[in-house]
């Protein structure tokens, strides 16, 4: 297990790059991951502390990740951040997370999903090819605005679970409309 000093407030561009470390700890002093700090690295697991206010686009792309928790201070989680990170089998994201940025989380191995009450908008191929993918469950009452199109393509064509109250409002939203036959409201 590799340490990142007290003293780092910012992992920099492509810092670990292709990197053979497999386990990492961030220290809290850590506000930011920039654009493809770990891309293609080794690394498999790692703790993103609540400290962490951004982590930029790409920045763990192709990497061996086998787990995450996006805390609830990352607001927005940027463009193909865990972009074909096909190890990446369980992943958890805080209630506080508002937008899931395009490709976020495209072909990766994610199995069940839970998106938070939080998030607001979910941008274009977000979950594209989670072929492994068996069930995702949407909490928030208001329909998550869905920015474009195939965010949920290519995912096994498991059920999408949404509030009871709001099955209607979700099968009738732009975009969700799409997966019609496959939204199912959350049995209580």
């Amino acid at each position: 297990n590799s340490t990142i000093p007290n003293s780092v407030v910012t992992i920099g561009e492509y810092a670990f790059y292709d990197s053979t470390i497999t386990s990492l700890t961030i220290p809290s002093s850590v506000k930011t991951i920039e654009y493809g700090a770990f891309i293609g690295s080794h690394i498999t697991s790692i703790t993103i502390p609540n400290s962490i206010e951004k982590i930029s686009g790409h920045a763990f792309s192709d990497s061996h990740i086998t787990s995450i928790t996006i805390p609830s201070n990352i607001k927005n989680i940027e463009q193909g951040v865990f972009y074909c990170c096909s190890n990446l089998l369980t992943l958890n994201i805080s209630d506080g997370v508002e937008i899931i940025g395009s490709q976020t989380f495209e072909r990766c191995g994610i199995q069940n999903l839970v998106i938070p009450q939080s998030v607001k908008l979910i941008n274009y191929n977000a979950f594209y090819g989670c072929s492994s993918l068996e069930s995702i469950t949407v909490l928030r009452i208001v329909p998550v605005i869905l920015s474009d199109y195939n965010v949920f393509d290519n995912t096994n064509n498991c059920p999408i679970y949404v509030p009871q109250e709001s099955l209607v409002d979700y099968l009738e939203s732009p975009g969700w409309s799409e997966y019609a036959d496959r939204i199912r409201p959350i049995q209580e």
